[in-house]
């Protein structure tokens, strides 16, 4: 028995020693005691505290060390009619509100108005004064917190886009919340003028382009007219040449009938001149008389009554001077009737006030119907003045203010954090070192036993 008992002893001694990795004397029990670990960690309070204190101090260095960033908001809304009726009555293109404050929107989003804002006022200096960063890339940093939201209507919950906001809100970040606040503050106002500008500028060059048409329908027009009053003038000269042909011809045509009257009037002057000398027949003679014998009677025909009598009564007298006038005519143009007033109308055509007017007419401007209208409309668009310092792209719901939301960081939480975390530390540090003290002194109790 006593060899059994000696050997399960040995046995079981050398479990506890495979199991623990050193001599554990008989009854060992490997039960923790939690008042008296308790006790030995509160014996450590000096370890614990050093601890947590560096740890909460660390915590609160870190808090201090951290800038305070501040958020700032601007919200502004849709304009009404009267804010833009300037671009309407000073401009020539047609806005209404909804419209122009979508292109306003547009306009707050570009990220070259937002560049050209802060280098041009020399804001990033103020923003970032003692950054090492390139300017892009302060201007890429300002840009992430830099944001434009639609808050009225809300987005669409397929694409989150809104076709014309309504109202809308910018906000920023920064550590700066009085220069953040003029940034915010300034940048509608300068993306205001920049879109007044474009918008200038766009009908400016709207308005030469239309100048630019009416000039050239206008110079059309008048090489229209031209053409046709030239047209006119070719017509009339030739109805004119037409009609001095035909007098002419007329004329040419009673000279003629003259020269044959005037051939005809000497064959029977000189007929009746016979039968006058036959006759002796000196002065007109009425036949009554010629019957009585008294040829050399003074007669009692007047003028008028001349061309009753026979030509051979008229007289040797008359019918030698009538013959000799015919034979001696060069011209018989005095003695056809006609012809001045065919001479009237010939010098009438010549002198043609009308084709006179077309050939010296200096302008065709008032001859061309359209010209009126051009010439209001092109007055009209040079009247154009572009006088846009009254419009307003939007009303000022909120302005930013120069005390800015915290956002971050949250020093209480730091600190809080830091003092938690701390206190863990402190827990397991002094819980390793209980360990520790206890194993070494189990150690020592052991060796002092063998």
């Amino acid at each position: 028995m006593t060899d059994n008992n000696s050997y399960e002893l040995q046995n079981s001694k050398q479990a506890q020693q495979v199991v623990y990795g050193y001599p554990v004397p008989i009854g060992y029990s490997d039960e923790i005691d939690l008042g008296d670990l308790l006790f030995k960690l509160a014996s450590q309070y000096k370890l614990i505290f050093l601890i947590v204190a560096v740890g909460t101090l660390m915590s609160v260095l870190l808090a201090l060390s951290l800038n305070n960033v501040y958020r700032q908001e601007v919200i502004i809304s849709q304009p009404s009619e009267a804010d833009i009726a300037d671009l309407n009555v000073y401009g020539i293109d047609r806005y209404n509100p909804v419209e122009s404050f979508r292109r306003y929107y547009d306009a707050l989003r570009s990220q070259e108005i937002i560049s050209s804002y802060l280098i041009d006022n020399e804001l990033i200096k103020k923003l970032y004064p003692d950054s090492g960063l390139t300017i892009s890339q302060k201007i890429s940093e300002f840009s992430e917190s830099f944001l434009v939201n639609v808050i009225e209507p809300l987005p669409n919950e397929k694409n989150g886009l809104v076709e014309f906001p309504q109202r809308l809100e910018l906000t920023a970040e920064h550590s700066n919340e009085k220069v953040l606040s003029d940034v915010l503050n300034g940048y509608i106002v300068y993306t205001q003028s920049l879109l007044l500008e474009s918008i200038a500028a766009e009908q400016r060059s709207h308005i030469a382009s239309k100048i630019d048409g009416i000039d050239n329908k206008i110079s059309l027009l008048r090489d229209e007219e031209k053409k046709l009053r030239e047209f006119r003038i070719e017509r009339i000269e030739l109805e004119n040449k037409t009609r001095i042909a035909n007098l002419e011809v007329e004329i040419k045509s009673l000279l003629s009938s003259a020269e044959l009257d005037r051939s005809h009037d000497i064959v029977l002057v000189k007929e009746a001149l016979k039968m006058s000398t036959k006759l002796n027949i000196k002065k007109p003679t009425y036949l009554s008389q010629l019957s009585k014998g008294d040829t050399s009677a003074a007669t009692e025909i007047n003028l008028a009554a001349q061309q009753e009598l026979p030509l051979y009564l008229m007289g040797t007298n008359y019918l030698q001077a009538r013959l000799q006038e015919l034979e001696e005519r060069k011209n018989n143009e005095p003695y056809v009737e006609e012809l001045e007033n065919l001479y009237v109308q010939i010098d009438l055509i010549k002198n043609d006030a009308t084709l006179a007017e077309l050939k010296n007419r200096k302008s065709d401007d008032p001859f061309i119907e359209e010209f009126p209208g051009l010439i209001s409309q092109k007055a009209e668009l040079n009247a154009a003045t572009f006088s846009f310092k009254d419009v307003r792209f939007y009303r000022l719901d909120k302005k930013a203010l120069p005390i800015g939301k915290l956002v971050r960081p949250d020093k209480k939480l730091i600190v809080i954090t830091g003092f938690v975390l701390s206190s863990l530390v402190a827990f397991c540090v002094a819980l390793i070192v209980v360990i520790l003290t206890g194993r070494k002194a189990k150690s020592v109790s052991i060796g002092a036993e063998k």
